[in-house]
Formats: structure tokens, sequence, C-alpha cells
């Protein structure tokens, strides 16, 4: 059961009054107890004393009845018991006993004491009169020695009944003073407990969502003060509140609006946020809260949310649409965000300009050829005759076809994908039957063709031979087109687990801003030129394909007026 502030206070101020009252008691009934022995023992020597002066210069033992007679007759007044005692211990006279039955007190230490010069006392239980006494007993001198000794004594029952009515008016007085403490102890545990009991009710109704609230204290102390600050906090929390209530609209309003599914996994691999394009899209309105597995089924997805090395978009496809998903990690625990963009109709219009531009090249393929063919006819029978026109002719139809050719080139490289024919091809043999090739073309240029690989290194790569011709060729025979002077160097190294490819030559260069772009589709850097010399600007990006499916890389470097190096690294055997 759940205890009151007000409760504990009153209860420890009730506990500590009880307590302070309780050792009062203790203390005054002590003190009184001592008083009232001191006071008894007082009375006591006095009256010894005062019978001594009775006592003094007569013979004790000759008048042994007298005295006993005396004192018995003292008895009725002093209401205290007088003996007297010879220095043998023999009792010569006593007020309450007759002396001839009485035993001998000389081994009694209050008698032992006075027989010896000094006054003697002592609190034991009386043989004779079967009760506690107090005993005062003092010499009594005579002719230079001591006669006899004086013994006084009083009932220990008078001394507890007069301490009882003594301590019976200290617990009156206790217990008065007890309940007048209850007052206080009420009025302070009230004031106490009552603004920590409004605090905490502040602070339920809060807690529940209510920070219209406030607690408002009036006290000037330190309860007080905490009252303020609650109350302070209690209003920043409200404007904060506000403020992440406007921030969750509008970013429930911005989510809303993109079109893109954004879903928010967490560390625990469940959907923490998910705006309307994805719940959409997976076909789950109840997409939040649930493992993101349990939403999408695909293993290909599943890679993706775990892969947490790469920033590189990746396309899933989700129930029969294509989507482009980036990666973006929130935290350590593997929380992310990502990003599913829409791309079904934007690969339904690649796949319909590739299916037409291979379609066409096909079809261009047979008229260009036919074309070509009937120049070559009309140049044997007529040798002479619009020689010029035909040369331009066939000039430009060997373009169209080289043109078809390479688009041939890179459909088939599309269509075919990672369906390669693969087998370890030596790269250093390749290179050197390549350079063969192209060996009286370079003469023809005074050119030097170069192979630089390191003695002993292998070379040896997985890939589809035809294909890999096909790159060096073509890096050959760019650097071939363009380069007047100096040399055009391939060189081969082995670096780890890769093999690493370089293309150099010492031509014009290319120019800064021409680089990123110089793998796309028909790009050339200076178009008088490429025509004039055939290119069709294609053979880059077939190079960059072939890089693609053989899990490589390929990087340029450039410098005006100093060459241009490709470097290609492929994955070794």
């Amino acid at each position: 059961m759940k205890k009151s502030i007000f409760f504990k206070s009153f209860a420890s101020y009730l506990a500590l009054s009880l307590a302070v009252s309780l050792l009062l008691f203790l203390f005054l009934a002590q003190a009184a107890n001592r008083q009232l022995l001191d006071s008894t023992e007082t009375h006591l020597r006095h009256l010894a004393e005062a019978l001594r002066l009775l006592l003094a210069g007569q013979p004790v033992a000759e008048t042994a009845k007298q005295l006993q007679k005396t004192l018995t007759e003292l008895d009725r007044s002093i209401e205290a018991r007088v003996t007297v005692v010879a220095p043998d211990g023999s009792v010569i006279a006593d007020s309450e006993s007759d002396p001839a039955i009485m035993e001998n007190h000389l081994d009694r230490p209050e008698i032992a004491r006075a027989l010896t010069g000094e006054a003697g006392k002592s609190v034991r239980f009386s043989s004779t009169l079967h009760q506690q006494m107090m005993y005062y007993a003092i010499p009594v001198p005579a002719g230079g020695k001591i006669v006899a000794a004086l013994r006084v004594s009083l009932s220990v029952r008078t001394i507890d009944q007069a301490l009882q009515k003594t301590k019976t008016g200290i617990l009156r007085i206790a217990l008065l003073l007890f309940l007048l403490s209850l007052l206080p102890a009420f009025l302070f545990s009230r004031h106490l407990s009552h603004p920590i009991r409004r605090l905490a009710q502040t602070a339920q109704r809060v807690a529940a969502g209510d920070l219209q609230t406030r607690a408002r204290l009036k006290n000037r102390d330190e309860l007080g003060e905490l009252g303020r600050c609650f109350d302070e906090m209690v209003e920043r929390q409200k404007s904060l509140v506000e403020s992440l209530s406007l921030r969750q609209q509008e970013l429930e309003t911005i989510l809303a609006s993109i079109r893109e599914g954004l879903v928010v996994i967490d560390g625990g691999e469940k959907i923490a946020m998910a705006n309307a394009s994805f719940r959409r899209l997976s076909g789950r309105d109840d997409a939040l809260g649930k493992f993101y597995w349990e939403v999408i089924r695909d293993p290909h997805f599943h890679e993706i949310v775990k892969d947490s090395a790469s920033d590189k978009p990746a396309e899933v496809e989700i129930n029969g649409r294509q989507y482009l998903v980036g990666r973006a990690p929130l935290k350590s625990d593997g929380s992310a965000v990502l990003v599913l963009h829409d791309i079904t109709e934007h690969k339904r219009l690649e796949q319909i300009k590739k299916d037409f531009v291979a379609n066409i090249s096909h079809e261009l393929r047979t008229p260009l050829t036919a074309i070509k063919g009937f120049v070559e006819t009309i140049e044997e029978e007529e040798p002479g005759r619009n020689r010029r026109y035909l040369e331009i002719i066939k000039r430009h139809t060997e373009r169209l076809i080289a043109l078809v050719s390479d688009l041939l080139t890179l459909s088939a490289l599309e269509e075919r994908g990672a369906r390669l024919q693969r087998e370890p091809v030596d790269l250093r043999r390749l290179a050197g039957d390549i350079l063969k090739i192209f060996g009286k073309k370079a003469q023809g240029k005074n050119l030097r063709l170069t192979l630089a690989t390191p003695e002993g290194e292998r070379c040896v790569v997985c890939g589809d031979p035809s294909q890999l011709e096909q790159l060096l060729i073509n890096l050959v025979d760019n650097a071939l087109k363009y380069t007047e002077r100096g040399e055009i160097r391939v060189s081969l190294e082995r670096s780890g687990d890769q093999v690493v490819m370089r293309v150099e030559d010492s031509g014009p260069g290319i120019a800064a801003e021409h680089l990123p772009r110089i793998f796309e589709r028909f790009y050339v850097v200076d178009k008088s030129r490429s025509r004039r010399l055939g290119g069709t600007g294609l053979g880059l990006a077939i190079v960059k394909h072939i890089v693609s499916l053989h899990q490589g890389s390929i990087e340029v470097a450039s410098e005006l007026d100093r060459g241009t190096t490709f470097t290609v690294i492929l994955p070794a055997v």
C-alpha cells in the first residue's frame, strides 16, 4: 500500500514527539528518584546526628533499657527505625524489634563502617523486618573512643510510594507535552505535503498529455522554486511538442507528396516509417511495425537493406515493376532509409530504344551492303567516270556500315548480359597479338607500339576472349587514330587479386570538361576530326560495357598536349 508524504511526515514527527516525551519521562523519573534518595539520605543523616546528641557522654551499655524505651517512643514521632549497636556487634536497642532476639550486626556494612569512625550507608533487604530498607549509621564516641554505632533506617517502600506519585506527575506532564506537539506536527506535515502532492498531481496530468495544467505553488521556499521550475519546464515542453507536431505535419505532408516510395527500417528490421507511395507499391497498408521482409518478399531487396557498405543505387523488381533503390544509413545499429524510384516506364522506353536500334541496325545493314557493292561495281565498270562522287558515296557508306556494326555489337552485349563465354584469358598474349595487328598502321604513322609487362607475372583473367579482344582493339585503335607522333604503350601488371591494364598514348589529350562524358554513346570530343577519321562515337561505350560485364572498372586520365591513359582493372584468376 502506497503511503503519502503527509502520513510519513506526520508519523515521523509523531514518533519523534513520542520518543522525546518518553526520554523526558525517563530522565525526570530518574532525576526524581535520585533526588528522593538523596533527600532521604540527608534526612536520615540529620536524624542520626540529632539522636547522637542524646547519647553523647552517657554510658550506652548501662542504660540499654532506658534507651530502648526512648527509641520506642521516638519511633512513633520520627517514622524511622533507630538501632544502637555495641562495638562487638550486639544490638543494644532497636525502635521496632526486641534486641534480645536480633542477630549480631557486626557484618552489616554500614555498622562496620560506623564502628571505624566513619558514616556508613547501604540499601538492602532487612532479615528482621523482611523488606528493603535504607540504612545510615554513624559512630557514637565517648571518652575518646567509639562506644556504639547509631543506625537510622527507613523502608524503601515509603520511598517508592513517594517516587510513584512523582512519576505519575511526570507522566502526566509528558503526555500533555506529547498531545500539545501533535497539532504543530499535523500543521507542519500538511504544510510540507500539500505542495508535493500538488506537484505530483500536476506531473500525473502532464504525463497523461495535459500540457495546459500548472502547479502554481505560492511557497517562498525550495518547494516553491521547484514548482516554478516545473511550470517553466512544462511550458517549454508544450512549445517543443507544438513545434514537433508542426514539423511532423510538415514531414507527413512532404512524404505524402513524394511520388517515390520512402521507407525507414530500424535496427530491429521493422518498418518505422513509410509514405503512401511505399504502401501503395508494396500493396500493404499495414506496413508500419512489420518486418520489412514480411512486406517485400524479395531476396535482392533483402541484400540491398543488409548491404551497409554500398552506397550505390540498385535495381529490384516488386510486384511486376522495376524500382531503383537508394539506401542511406541512419545509425550504427543498422537502421536505414530507402528511397524507391519507379523506373518501370524508363526501363520500358530504354528497351524500346534498344529494340529500335537493334532492329533498325539489322534493317540498314542489308541496303548499306548493297549500296557499297553497287558503288564498287560502278567503279570497276566505269573507272574514270564520276570517280570523286563515288568515293564520297563509298566513304559515307562505309562509315554507316561501321556505325551499324558498332550498334549491333552494343545491342548484342546488352542482350547477352552476364551470359559470357568465360574461360581463362592470358592478357599478355592477347595484347601481343593485337599489337601485331596494328603494327603496319603504326609504322605508316611513324608511331612506336610497345608492350610492357613485368617478367614472370601471371596476368590471367576469366572472361570472354572475343569481348576482351574487342576491348583492347577499340582502345588501341582510338590511340592510333588520334596520335600523330610519339608512341602507344600497353602495360600489364598484377596487383593483388586484380590485373591492371593501361593503354597510354602521346596524343593531343582530352580537355577536363569532356572526360566525364567520353564513355557515353555517340559522344565525340572533336566531331569534325572524328568524322574525318571514321569514328562512330560508340567505341568507348562498347569498352565500358565489356568492362562492366567482366565486373571490372575503367578510368581515364588525360592532359592537353601530353597524351591520354586508359586504365582497365579486371579480377584476376
